[in-house]
C-alpha cells in the first residue's frame, strides 16, 4: 500500500535519478532527432495518464471531465515541453520557464504528493498517474536543457513572473467558472480556491483576501510564484557569478 515516505513512496523518489541517469546515458551520443523523439515520447506518456484521468469516468458522469482537466500547473508542462522540443529558433523565455518551473515544481509534487495514504497499492493508476508523469516532466525538462541549451540568461526573470501570473489568473478564472456554474464545485486548479494540503498558505491567505468568495487564494498564489522566481533567479545569478569567476581565474593563471 502507498503511504507518504514509506517504501513505496521512497522507491518512486529513487526512481527519479535512475530514470534521469539511464536516459542521459542512452541518449547522450544519439542524434538530435533521436533525442527529440525519445523525450517527446515520454511527454506523450505523461499526456496519456492526464487524459486517462480526465475521461475515465465520463460514461458515468460527464461532469467528471471538469474535475480532472489537464490544466494544473504541472499538467501544463506536457504542452510546454512539447513546444520546447518541437519549436525551432530562439526560445529564451521558454527555456527560462523550464529551468525555473518545469524542472523543480513536478519534483516537489513527487516528494509531497496529494494521494490519500493506505487507500491505493503502489501500482494503482492513482499512484502511478500522480508520481510517474511528474518524474518524467522533470527528467525530460533537465535532459532537454542539457542537450539543447548552452546558456540561459539571468536577465528578464520578470518575464517568467508575468507568464506565471497570466497562468495563475487564467486558472483562477476557470476555477471560478467551474465552481459557480456547478460544473465542478470542487475545482481547485493550482490551489487558487483552497490550499489543499498546503496548510502553510492558510494564515498568509487570510491577510490577502482569501475570505472573499472571488479572491480566495488567488493573491497568495500570485505572491508564491513571484517569490519562487525571484529566489531561483538569485540562486541562478549566484551560480553564474561563481562559474564565470572560476573561468576568469583559470584564464588568468594560464596567461601568467
Amino acid at each position: 500500500m502507498y503511504r507518504i515516505f514509506n517504501i513505496v513512496h521512497i522507491s518512486y523518489i529513487l526512481l527519479y535519478p535512475v530514470i534521469l541517469v539511464l536516459l542521459f546515458l542512452i541518449l547522450r551520443n544519439r542524434t538530435h532527432i533521436t533525442k527529440t523523439i525519445v523525450l517527446f515520447s515520454c511527454v506523450l506518456l505523461c499526456a496519456g495518464f492526464e487524459f486517462y484521468f480526465m475521461l475515465v469516468n465520463v460514461l458515468y458522469n460527464w461532469k467528471s471531465i471538469f474535475a480532472n482537466l489537464p490544466i494544473a500547473l504541472c499538467d501544463l508542462n506536457m504542452f510546454i515541453l512539447s513546444i520546447a522540443l518541437l519549436k525551432k529558433g530562439k526560445k529564451e523565455l521558454l527555456n527560462k520557464y523550464i529551468l525555473y518551473v518545469t524542472v523543480l515544481v513536478p519534483l516537489f509534487v513527487v516528494i509531497r504528493p496529494e494521494i490519500r495514504p493506505d487507500l491505493y497499492t503502489w501500482y494503482s493508476p492513482i499512484v502511478m498517474g500522480k508520481l510517474l508523469p511528474h518524474i518524467l516532466y522533470s527528467v525530460v525538462a533537465i535532459l532537454y536543457l542539457l542537450f539543447n541549451v548552452k546558456h540561459i540568461s539571468t536577465k528578464k526573470s520578470y518575464e517568467v513572473i508575468i507568464n506565471l501570473i497570466l497562468i495563475t489568473t487564467t486558472l483562477h478564472i476557470i476555477n471560478m467558472a467551474l465552481v459557480y456554474s456547478g460544473l465542478c464545485p470542487g475545482a481547485n486548479y493550482f490551489y487558487t480556491i483552497s490550499e489543499g494540503n498546503l496548510t502553510w498558505v492558510t494564515n498568509i491567505a487570510r491577510h490577502l483576501g482569501s475570505n472573499n468568495k472571488f479572491i480566495r487564494n488567488y493573491l497568495v498564489m500570485i505572491l508564491t510564484v513571484t517569490c519562487w522566481v525571484i529566489v531561483l533567479n538569485i540562486i541562478h545569478r549566484t551560480i553564474e557569478y561563481i562559474y564565470y569567476n572560476k573561468i576568469k581565474k583559470n584564464h588568468t593563471k594560464q596567461i601568467n
